[in-house]
């Protein structure tokens, strides 16, 4: 397809000025939407494994469902688990309502989440964690990631990372830390580029970066190549390991392999988590 020179000029010049602004912007016609997500859920998973473990593997931040995901991961993090692993892997999202609310579950009320900032300087807004409780006692939480964690997804990563109780385990994630906003071009067009850019609370960015994991774990394959298990776990098998008799924890150990299917850094997160547990237990388990 070919343009008259002036116009080709015109629109070279414009897309040389969004690459330099936003290498991920996009010019957009009027009369569509703003890309969104056609995955239905936040969560794709959220289910107990065996030995008091949490898993959820999240595929998108997105107001539609925030109720139920909000739900799910405050059931993770409130019923005295030995630990919470959270999947990014694959993840993204550009809902930043979802993203503060989700944040919230995991930081108490009032503290900083996050700046938006104009060229890493300038604050434009700080968002802060907004609990409507208190704030109970959380497990430990370990976020796995890889390349394509992108989007608000990312930013929860990077929110979360550093903070005690945290661990990033996988590999560095998409480094794109924008927050992008849809603005007229044209009578016929426009451009959805970023505004601003989000600066965790750590003061670690990760625009160009990515979130850096405490513990590089590479997921052989693709990003997903475990065939973890959707399938959920009776109540009377996820008690901590050491809470029973030794065959059972050698059968809690062989289902835990199974639903974690061979997933690499799942396992990882999974080991650390019940070490954890086995090295300093709740004292009512003592």
């Amino acid at each position: 397809q070919t343009c008259a020179l002036p116009i080709c000029t015109e629109q070279a010049s414009v897309d040389a000025v969004l690459r330099t602004v936003d290498p991920g912007a996009q010019r957009l016609p009027r009369t569509t939407s703003a890309p969104t997500s056609a995955v239905p859920a936040s969560l794709t998973i959220a289910t107990n494994w065996p030995g008091g473990l949490f898993y959820a593997r999240v595929a998108t931040l997105q107001t539609q469902d925030l109720d139920a995901a909000r739900a799910d991961l405050g059931r993770g993090l409130t019923t005295n688990t030995t630990g919470v692993i959270l999947d990014l892997r694959g993840a993204g999202g550009t809902d930043f309502t979802a993203l503060d609310s989700l944040a919230s579950l995991f930081v108490p009320d009032g503290e900083d989440l996050y700046d938006l900032r104009v060229a890493d300087t300038n604050v434009v807004m700080r968002i802060q964690s907004k609990r409507p409780a208190p704030m109970p006692a959380l497990p430990p939480v370990i976020l796995v990631t890889d390349q394509k964690t992108r989007g608000t997804s990312e930013a929860l990563a990077a929110v979360l990372a550093g903070r005690r109780g945290f661990m990033v385990i996988g590999t560095p994630t998409a480094g794109d830390a924008a927050h992008r906003e849809r603005i007229r071009l044209s009578d016929t067009e426009d451009v959805l580029v970023a505004t601003s850019w989000v600066v965790p609370a750590s003061g670690r960015p990760f625009r160009g970066l990515g979130v850096l994991p405490d513990l590089v774990v590479a997921t052989p394959g693709t990003p997903m190549a475990g065939a973890v298990s959707t399938s959920a776990v009776p109540d009377d098998v996820v008690a901590p390991h050491s809470s029973r008799p030794p065959r059972e924890q050698e059968q809690q150990a062989a289902l835990l392999r199974k639903l974690i299917g061979g997933d690499v850094p799942l396992q990882r997160a999974a080991d650390i988590l019940l070490g954890l547990w086995a090295l300093h237990p709740p004292a009512a388990s003592s």
